[in-house]
């Protein structure tokens, strides 16, 4: 399962929301499947493609995240993603929905984090220029080589070509 994750949220954490949903809606079956993560302000939306591969869910902020409603929301569009169709029926559903109960289908939700991740720190000019740097060198290295390659295959060539030549002047001269 491969996620995409948009949101300020820890990407191993919401994996572990998703790999639990699945387990859930599609047990032992591998179906190739592609979750994304986008921000959203207030609600847990979302949504899927009867019998596709790719769902989409929306997270609020921290303030006004609920881990079981996040949980259902992952169960409902992976049910699509599994063939589940009518709407109507889906929402009604404790098991897929918000029927009676629903919150008793997802306290596992309860027990796993949900943490806003450490924001990434932009380089400093000093190491941006090394970096900078160092991929020159690698691209300078790997032209290097290609022109190393290149002179061996030309050599080879100009082999290849003098040999014919002199047969070809020994066959005329016969």
């Amino acid at each position: 399962m491969r996620i995409v994750n948009r949101t300020a949220y820890r990407t191993d954490q919401l994996r572990a929301f998703a790999v639990r949903a699945r387990a859930e809606v599609f047990g032992d079956d591998l179906k190739r499947l592609v979750v994304t993560f986008r921000p959203a302000r207030k609600h847990h939306t979302g949504y899927a493609y009867v019998g596709g591969t790719n769902s989409v869910v929306r997270v609020p902020a921290p303030d006004h995240l609920d881990r079981q409603k996040l949980a259902q929301v992952l169960k409902h569009e992976l049910a699509h993603n599994a063939g589940a169709r009518g709407e109507r029926w889906m929402r009604a559903s404790r098991w897929h929905g918000w029927g009676a109960g629903w919150r008793e289908t997802v306290t596992w939700a309860l027990d796993l984090p949900l943490d806003v991740a450490a924001p990434a720190t932009a380089p400093g000019k000093t190491e941006a220029t090394e970096n900078a740097l160092a991929a020159l060198a690698a691209r300078r290295a790997k032209w290097i080589a290609k022109a190393k390659r290149a002179a061996t295959a030309l050599r080879k060539i100009a082999r290849s070509q003098t040999y014919y030549e002199r047969k070809l002047a020994a066959m005329r001269g016969k």
